[in-house]
């Protein structure tokens, strides 16, 4: 049988909760490898850069962006119990970059076979300014995904 991997972003919203929930409740095969992909952005210093940057700043950036990656790393690990106790493997992935990006690179890295992403329901002007992650994950990924949303019923 072949290995089924599955590629869950998460982040502390309830809806990537509630993707990873669907994704293990649908999840039938025992040949299955749950990857969590958490994607941050990164600190951004800006103008803080290079030779603007007050002393010992890119230190203490350093310090809160490893602190941050642990946390991250924690919520990967508590979320990786649920799949445990499902009978599946489970991977944490922990990104730096654009989420987009980066969950594409991760879909094509990990040979994934489906993707499941949450949806936070942006409204149209917030969309149409800033674009949505699952939609644009769903036009470019080389693999189906599920956008997990709410329903109203």
């Amino acid at each position: 049988m072949t290995l089924i991997k599955i590629l869950v972003c998460v982040d502390a919203s309830p809806q990537s909760k509630k993707a990873l929930e669907f994704a293990l409740t649908y999840c039938k095969e025992k040949d299955v490898v749950i990857n969590l992909l958490y994607v941050g952005e990164g600190m951004n210093i800006g103008h803080f850069s290079g030779s603007y940057a007050p002393e010992g700043f890119s230190s203490v950036m350093k310090d809160m962006e490893e602190k941050e990656d642990k946390a991250i790393m924690k919520m990967l690990e508590d979320l990786g119990k649920e799949v445990i106790a499902k009978g599946f493997e489970y991977t944490p992935i922990l990104a730096r970059g654009v989420p987009r990006d980066e969950i594409l690179r991760v879909i094509d890295q990990e040979k994934i076979t489906f993707a499941v992403l949450g949806c936070r329901g942006m409204g149209t002007i917030q969309k149409a300014f800033m674009g949505s992650v699952s939609d644009y994950v769903v036009a470019h990924a080389n693999c189906p995904v599920i956008v997990w949303r709410e329903t109203p019923w």
